[in-house]
């Protein structure tokens, strides 16, 4: 009984999901890809009304057939419904022009065709106000080529602009062809005829008003086309600086062979905000050590990627001259020359920085020796997971001679340790929109450090990635994992 129940459930949300679809197929038929936006929204426009005159065709003539009327009336809407419905498959087949002339002038015609038969198959409903509300209709319909129209489509506009005027300034003499006179109001309309050309005249003054306005509003969208073109060039070429960027960042990550060799034990997981990042690591190995880094710079982005690169050339030299076993004096060093490139500017308000993390592993004893300024090592053993702070304060301009100490950890093969900037922690999300927080990111690598180095970079980035659902990315992620 269950699963007949579920058989045959109204599913609500494919449906409205194939009516948006089938709305947004019928809008778009006709359009092709070199069509300017102005010239795509005439032609969205005349299938999108030609939808909606259907639909209220279909209507009228259901009410028609319900209520037993007349079947003439009902062949009046249903040569109305054809009609409409040719608008999109004209455009469809690609004649366009077509299409539009159809809806300008058919709509207008029906009117009055179907105004008349309906005087003239029930006359005693023939009174004053039959007289001018088809009137009003045609009006208003008549400006229905100036907005289907651009203005450069000059011949067209009139075309259809001028047929309609002419229906209304002739509806009397159609009603007249059709048997759909005056009849009882005819005592109360003393001069039809000055009344069509009063009513011609007041839709050209609106129409002169309309067109000259439309017009200002086709001059300003051009204009602002213009910027927006203009705006995307420049989006363009900015966007292909900063791939170039992101290519001249990469000279200063590790090489591709130095992670190949590192793959089992040690894995990287790296995400930038933007196309270039603030975030940087490095990882070097030797005959005894494997050093490993976590550096955030100040800023995320171009002034960020800059950042990365000053202190990326501070750290190698500094590394070059102390060597990889002694990661507090590493720094030290790599201080006092980032304070030296940062010096050259002669700008005292430059405060920007770096917090940072060096790991520097034995692999004959297995003693990880560490140091950092603002970050923290995650070291996960059987007995769960422990937090090491390095130094408070991040590495900035004022304090070239600046002291960092070492901890000395002794680790045993099987043992993790993890790094990472706080943009993986930081990174709001979640079911109530919250940073990851510290404990959780802590829970999170005790729990997947039992699987390959591959696999732990995978639940981490899913884990992010799912917190972060349809949020922004708060800043820039870089987290390094490295088994003993």
């Amino acid at each position: 009984m269950i699963s007949t129940i579920k058989l045959f459930s109204f599913p609500r949300k494919s449906i409205l999901t194939w009516f948006t679809e089938a709305w947004k197929n019928v809008s778009e038929l006709g359009l092709r890809e070199d069509d300017n936006p102005y010239f795509s929204r005439k032609i969205v426009l005349t299938n999108q009304v030609s939808v909606i005159i259907f639909s209220l065709a279909v209507v009228v003539t259901v009410g028609f057939l319900a209520s037993g009327s007349h079947s003439t009336s009902v062949n009046w809407f249903l040569l109305l419904l054809v009609v409409v419905w040719s608008v999109p498959f004209f455009n469809y087949i690609g004649n366009r022009v077509l299409s539009r002339h159809i809806l300008s002038t058919a709509l207008p015609l029906f009117v009055v065709l179907f105004s008349a038969h309906i005087r003239a198959i029930a006359p005693e409903s023939v009174h004053e106000a039959s007289f001018y509300i088809p009137r009003y209709f045609l009006i208003g319909l008549s400006f229905i080529p100036l907005i289907f129209y651009g203005f450069e489509e000059r011949r067209h506009l009139l075309f259809s602009f001028f047929f309609n005027v002419m229906l209304l300034l002739f509806y009397n003499g159609i009603m007249e062809l059709m048997g759909a006179g005056l009849g009882v109001a005819e005592p109360v309309i003393k001069d039809p005829f000055f009344i069509s050309v009063s009513s011609v005249l007041g839709l050209m003054v609106a129409s002169t008003g309309y067109f000259f306005l439309g017009r200002m509003n086709r001059l300003y969208e051009i204009q602002i086309e213009g910027l927006l073109q203009q705006t995307e060039a420049q989006n363009r070429s900015m966007q292909d600086a900063i791939n170039y960027a992101k290519n001249i960042q990469q000279v200063v990550l590790p090489k591709d062979n130095v992670l190949a060799k590192l793959q089992d034990r040690l894995f990287v997981l790296y995400r930038p905000l933007h196309t270039v990042s603030g975030d940087f690591y490095m990882v070097e190995e030797s005959t005894e050590h494997i050093v490993f880094s976590v550096i955030d710079c100040t800023g995320h982005g171009v002034p960020g990627a800059f950042m990365s690169i000053l202190a990326s050339s501070a750290l190698q030299r500094s590394m070059n001259l102390v060597g990889y076993e002694r990661p507090a004096t590493i720094l030290e060093h790599a201080n006092r020359l980032f304070h030296e490139d940062m010096s050259r500017s002669g700008n005292p308000d430059i405060q920007d920085g770096m917090d940072m993390v060096i790991c520097s592993f034995n692999k004959k004893t297995y003693e990880l020796q560490l140091a950092g300024a603002n970050l923290s090592v995650y070291v996960v053993t059987d007995g769960g997971v422990a937090e090491y702070r390095t130094d408070k304060g991040g590495i900035s301009m004022g304090a070239p001679d600046r002291k960092f100490r070492t901890t000395v950890v002794k680790l045993e093969p099987g043992h993790h340790v993890y790094i990472s900037s706080d943009g993986y922690y930081d990174q709001f999300g979640g079911e109530r929109n919250k940073r990851i927080g510290r404990r959780t990111f802590r829970d999170k690598l005790q729990e997947i450090s039992a699987s390959s180095t591959r696999l732990q970079h995978d639940h981490l980035l899913s884990f992010f990635e799912q917190w972060k659902g349809d949020s922004f990315q708060v800043d820039d992620v870089c987290l390094i994992g490295f088994k003993c």
